[in-house]
């Protein structure tokens, strides 16, 4: 069959149109799947990117944990160069994110902490799955520093970025460099950055996201009325009534742990070097009046102020804890594991450390103990 010019123009437009409706198509489905609206018919990490912030630029692409650097305890000189010499870190081996939105203070003891860094780091959830050890709203987490995915992007202050932009380029390693004027606070810079990728961005706080499931359907300008009511049948057919309820199916289909980083050994592990440093760094009236045979006793007079024996114990049946983590399979991942030994190091190195002032008590008479306070001690031994 021969075409004319007329005819062959129109089936020529008619094919093209035909493949821009199906390529149109597809994109508008993969666009639904970003939107947290359709979360609940997908269940699946598609809608979710995971947002970072903090004061430190991750060098040649690499976010590390706090346990990876010296502990900066507000200290004196003369302690900064203890915890120097000794090299003594904050035990925090693992990295935490919220979830389509950026924290902007937190509660801690009845306080409120506004929340300001310089960089803000977002990440599309599906990229770094396998790595999640905790998958929720405000505070999804992993062990081990992250090497950042392609599809990583780092918000950075424009001011600084122009700079050097060659040079802050080349530190990002794979991640995408994305500058924010100086009229943005970080938290409107990442709201911005989220709506402008395609995703839903979410009003949180410190507790999580603040609207509820049933109330964001009813009020989303993305849906027409009939798609509202149709997504919230749907909830009810699939007993998703609330945002963890979805989270809760999420956890089960990709086996997250529903445990909490504060409920978790890795914090005890934080907790206990805490304990310790506040101990011999001590600055409380009731730690430094305590008497040095108190301690120096195997077990404490006090439960709330533990004995340096006591402490070491302790050191060490969480150093075995970890080595027994270390040798399961549950972490298999390189950055895991190396994350592992090294708190595992640290945990040995700060026992070690405890026992060389266990011995240099023991050096002073026991009659001379019960004189001596925690303080006139501490001040001997140049401690503080």
């Amino acid at each position: 069959m021969i075409y004319s010019k007329r005819e062959f123009t129109k089936v020529y437009q008619l094919a093209k149109a035909k493949r821009e409706y199906f390529q149109l198509r597809e994109e508008i489905s993969h666009d639904k799947e970003l939107k947290l609206e359709y979360f609940i018919e997908h269940i699946n990490p598609n809608a979710l990117i995971a947002v970072y912030l903090t004061d430190y630029f991750p060098e040649n692409g690499i976010i590390k944990p706090t346990g990876y650097s010296l502990a900066d305890l507000k200290l004196s000189n003369r302690q900064n160069k203890i915890v120097e010499k000794i090299g003594l870190k904050h035990l925090r081996m693992t990295i935490h994110f919220t979830l389509n939105f950026a924290v902007t203070s937190v509660v801690n003891q009845g306080q409120v902490f506004k929340w300001s860094t310089k960089y803000a780091i977002l990440i599309p959830v599906k990229d770094f799955i396998e790595r999640l050890i905790c998958l929720t709203t405000i505070d999804s987490w992993i062990i081990g520093p992250l090497r950042l995915p392609t599809s990583a992007e780092i918000l950075i202050p424009e001011k600084e970025y122009l700079k050097s932009p060659q040079q802050w380029q080349n530190l990002s390693g794979r991640a995408k460099l994305m500058p924010y004027s100086k009229d943005k606070t970080i938290q409107q810079a990442v709201a911005l950055r989220i709506i402008e990728k395609g995703y839903s961005h979410i009003e949180g706080s410190d507790h999580g996201w603040r609207v509820d499931l049933t109330d964001f359907l009813q009020t989303s300008s993305r849906l027409s009325y009939e798609e509202k009511e149709r997504l919230k049948n749907l909830c009810n057919q699939k007993g998703l009534v609330s945002w963890a309820k979805i989270f809760d199916q999420l956890q089960k289909e990709f086996g997250f742990t529903s445990i909490k980083h504060e409920t978790s050994f890795w914090r005890d592990v934080e907790k206990l070097v805490d304990l310790v440093y506040s101990l011999i760094f001590a600055e409380e009236t009731a730690i430094l009046e305590m008497k040095l045979i108190n301690m120096a006793k195997t077990l404490p007079s006090r439960l709330d102020l533990p004995s340096i024996p006591s402490l070491r114990r302790r050191l060490l049946i969480y150093s075995t804890k970890v080595k027994e983590e270390l040798d399961s399979e549950r972490y298999n991942n390189k950055e895991e594991k190396k994350a592992l030994l090294n708190l595992m190091i640290e945990l040995n190195r700060i026992e070690r450390w405890l026992g060389s002032i266990n011995k240099r008590i023991d050096k002073i008479p026991k009659e001379e103990q019960q004189n001596y306070t925690w303080k006139q001690f501490l001040k001997k031994e140049n401690l503080i």
